[in-house]
């Protein structure tokens, strides 16, 4: 009886559906003129791709980085003070072994891999973070924002460039 009282209790908002085109480094987002019934997710974790690979202190660093996460942004600060700790600093290594954390060049910023962890659209997440980070020398506090999903975007000439001349490494 419960389930049926949430379907009666849960109410969707009635929001414009978007086509999502992603080729290569080209990205479009363009909204179109159908309309959908959505419930809006604060964020999205990959539990069952997850659930079997991770340890409970890991699972910590995952709900962790799902509450901490900028919505669009697939960028996440982590403080400085998890890394004091030994039995979570093997957590967040576990995690970069399993492809959930990417390491950047400032180390207590992380790529965190949308396809596990995100607060958006898949695509949207990843094109909205590279637009941020595009022509940046190097990832900052300044880039881990809230965004507002990036319409389009043309990476491919980044992608064609050697790598002495991309800015971001």
């Amino acid at each position: 009886m419960a389930v049926i009282d949430l379907l009666y209790k849960t109410k969707a908002d009635k929001q414009s559906m978007y086509t999502i085109t992603q080729d290569g480094g080209r990205f479009e987002r363009v909204k179109t003129d159908t309309q959908s019934d959505r419930l809006n997710q604060d964020f999205y974790v990959a539990a069952a791709e997850l659930w079997a690979q991770c340890t409970p202190h890991e699972w910590y660093v995952v709900g962790r980085i799902a509450s901490e996460l900028k919505s669009n942004n697939a960028l996440w600060v982590c403080d400085r003070k998890l890394k004091d700790n030994g039995t979570t600093k093997k957590a967040i290594a576990g995690l970069v072994r399993l492809n959930v954390l990417i390491k950047t060049e400032t180390t207590h910023i992380y790529l965190v891999n949308p396809f596990y962890i995100r607060r958006g659209e898949f695509f949207t997440v990843l094109n909205t973070t590279a637009s941020l980070l595009m022509d940046a020398s190097h990832v900052t506090t300044d880039h881990v924002v809230a965004r507002v999903p990036v319409k389009a975007m043309d990476s491919s000439y980044y992608l064609l460039l050697g790598p002495e001349e991309r800015v971001l490494k």
